[in-house]
């Protein structure tokens, strides 16, 4: 259901799932299954290419704005990508009003609870369409 341009902004605690949920929606967008996913700790960014270009960035490691700001987020995110970004709370200011947000916590040791919030109606009707 995405589509070229989408933002999704993934938030948890350690644990929580972040990795295993930009994995699924890696998988989604028609990464080969044969393809190695993990989460870019060290890396920071890490590509794939499947229906679409997808960037998978984790800011775990970062610690302030100048950090986040030499990634260049904004030109990350364009027309034919998907970009998720893990530990996404530490870098909203670099966000377009528009994105999907999902916040993630762990409610038992094989229990998590997902709240999805859109921000912007393209992703107030794909939240709404992936729910029904």
């Amino acid at each position: 259901m995405l589509s070229g341009g989408a933002l999704i902004a993934i938030k948890g605690e350690l644990g929580a799932g972040k990795t295993v949920l930009a994995r699924g929606i890696i998988r989604g967008l028609g990464v080969a299954e044969d393809t190695y996913i993990t989460s870019p700790t060290y890396t920071l960014i890490q590509e794939y290419r499947g229906r679409l270009i997808v960037n998978h960035i984790d800011l775990y490691r970062l610690s302030g704005n100048g950090e986040i700001e030499e990634l260049g987020l904004e030109e990350l995110i364009q027309e034919r990508t998907v970009t998720i970004i893990e530990w996404a709370e530490k870098a909203l200011q670099f966000f377009s009003e528009d994105h999907l947000e999902i916040k993630l916590s762990v409610q038992g040791e094989n229990v998590r609870q997902t709240i999805f919030i859109p921000h912007g109606a393209a992703y107030q009707v794909l939240v709404e369409n992936f729910l029904t």
